[in-house]
């Protein structure tokens, strides 16, 4: 059903505004898939496994004087360290990403040659499937076979092969490593838009201004 509204203008002289069409097929579709979703998870929660697992005993909740909470928060040096890793990686990596992406955006909003290869060549990491690239670098930082540590020996700037995943020193840096590798292209895509966004004219008039950044 295609709907309309009536213009309200005073003069009466516009036509009928076009507001959009309901399809109401589409709608009662939605809605029986919506009543099948409903209907599975009735299903599986008439499961004895699921029934089972939903009354596994919680006793730091079902006991009001048990403290494991704040134990937890205060005294578990596990979680802490957790905490502190996950803080570390999401500041390294969304910072590595900025830093690279502004240089690639910076690079390649020059007018330089083969400047759409070069474009095509910084987004790979980033169209690359997810699993392909995780699999590459875990090649690479294998402690045996991985062209890290045999560049690094050639180069006589290690004695010894490095387990870059399996020593706690190394496997943080490592996984940051690789998610900025990952991700600095979107970044660089995005900066690189809002540069060539920008008028030609603002930056001859910022040249004859004598501005020099």
């Amino acid at each position: 059903k295609v709907v309309y509204a009536r213009s309200t203008s005073p003069f009466g002289t516009e036509p009928d505004v076009y507001i959009g069409s309901l399809n109401f097929e589409v709608i009662k579709d939605r809605l029986r898939e919506l009543l099948d979703e409903l209907a599975a998870i009735g299903d599986a929660l008439e499961d004895p496994l699921v029934q089972t697992a939903l009354q596994i005993p919680l006793p730091f909740l079902d006991d009001p004087n048990n403290n494991t909470i704040d134990e937890l928060l205060t005294d578990d040096r596990r979680f802490r360290t957790v905490v502190t890793n996950s803080l570390l990686f999401t500041f390294a990596s969304v910072t590595g990403k900025i830093v690279f992406g502004m240089v690639m955006a910076l690079i390649l909003n020059q007018r330089i040659r083969f400047r759409g290869m070069f474009r095509g060549w910084l987004l790979f990491p980033w169209v690359a499937p997810t699993f392909v690239t995780a699999l590459t670098w875990r090649w690479m930082y294998d402690g045996t076979a991985g062209v890290i540590n045999y560049v690094l020996l050639n180069l006589k700037l290690i004695d010894v092969p490095i387990a870059w995943l399996a020593e706690s020193a190394t496997a943080l840096g490592a996984v940051v490593a690789t998610n900025i590798w990952r991700g600095f292209p979107f970044f660089g895509v995005a900066l690189l838009a809002a540069m060539q966004a920008i008028p030609a004219d603002l930056y001859e008039a910022a040249d004859v201004d004598g501005a020099t950044a």
